[in-house]
Formats: C-alpha cells, structure tokens, sequence
C-alpha cells in the first residue's frame, strides 16, 4: 500500500524537527563551549564551567525527555532515592553493570532528579571521544578516555580526577557524580565467553 500525501508530510516534519534538533544540540555542547573556552576561561574559570555544565545538563536532558516521554522509557528506581538529596550530598562514584546503552540512560535519569544531571562525568572508552555532538561536549566536561592500556590510562586517570575534583568546586552543587561500568564493555554473548576463557585459564571463578 502506497503512503498517503498526509503520511510523507509527517515524513518530511518529523526529518525537519530531528535535523533542527541536531543542529540545536551541535551549537549548544560543541560551539557555546568552545566560544567559552577561549573567550570565557581565561578570564573565569566559575563562568567557564558554569556554561559547560549548563550545556551538558540541557544536552542530557533532552535525550531524557525522548527517551522517557517520546519513546515511552519508563525507568523504575528502588530505594529512598531522596537520601541521595538530602543526607549523602557529596560527590559519588557511581558503580553499574552495563547490559546495553539504556543503562547510561537510567542514571542520567536518577541524576536529573536529583538536579546533579549537569555534573554526571564517566570513564569511557576513547573511540566515544570521536562521536559527533556528544563527543565534544564529554571532552569539556572532562570524562575520563581509557585506552584500555593501564600503563598508557594510569597517569591520565590521576591528571583526570584531580581536574574534577578542583573543576567540580565551581559547578552549583559543589560535586560531581563518576559513572563507571567495571566490565569495560557491554555485556555481550562474545564478550561473556571471552571473559569465561580468561577465567578458567587463570584458575579463577568462572561466572555466567
């Protein structure tokens, strides 16, 4: 069945709004911070970082609102979440297991009801650097890229965490939250077997 001239309108619209929402995120985490660093950060490392983090949290958020009222993601959080607000205010290593990419976005999700969605920074593997968009604006917020060599990652990670830590005294909470997955990877059928391998050729545990 051939689609009706209604339905290629809605094509075409739907093409539009997603191209002008790229454009829009494009200006907002690659072009506003790269003018703040040049024109900004010399001058004020609180305006600088106040901008980047502003960016990011407008970024995140916005895939959060596809992906929760767009795409009908319905996260489900367990626990009195508000002591996360209210007692243990501090910064936090955040420590998941990492199924598929949506675990990313369930504690982003977390994050941005708690108002820290702005200040979320994660070691993440370097290829991530290059993505278009997001890539650029990781790289000013300062996420951590491992080339998965710990010789090559070990001074970086030092250098890295010791920036956050002094960087985060200018974003509005005073913290920041470090996501990362232990595993390294997503938790494929090959990548579980290759983990497996290397397990029983060390005599350790074997898991599934």
């Amino acid at each position: 069945k051939k689609a009706g001239p209604l339905a290629w309108i809605w094509t075409l619209f739907g093409f539009v709004h997603v191209t002008l929402l790229l454009l829009a995120m494009f200006f907002s985490t690659n072009v506003l911070p790269t003018i703040s660093y040049f024109f900004f950060a010399p001058l004020s490392s609180l305006v600088h970082q106040r901008i980047v983090t502003y960016m990011g949290a407008m970024a995140h958020a916005g895939i959060l609102f596809w992906c929760e009222y767009v795409g009908g993601l319905k996260p489900k959080f367990y626990g009195d979440i508000d002591l996360l607000r209210t007692k243990y205010t501090s910064s936090k290593l955040v420590v998941a297991n990492h199924q598929s990419f949506t675990d990313s976005v369930l504690l982003y999700g977390l994050a941005w009801r708690l108002g820290e969605i702005g200040h979320m920074r994660a070691f993440a593997k370097k290829t991530l650097k290059s993505w278009p968009i997001l890539g650029g604006l990781w790289s000013y917020l300062n996420f951590i890229f491992l080339s998965r060599n710990f010789n090559d990652d070990a001074p970086k990670i030092k250098k890295q965490l010791n920036m956050l830590v002094e960087k985060s005294q200018f974003y509005s909470t005073g913290n920041f939250w470090l996501m990362i997955y232990p595993e390294g990877t997503r938790s494929r059928p090959n990548k579980i077997k290759e983990g497996q391998e290397y397990s029983k050729s060390k005599n350790l545990p074997v898991y599934n």
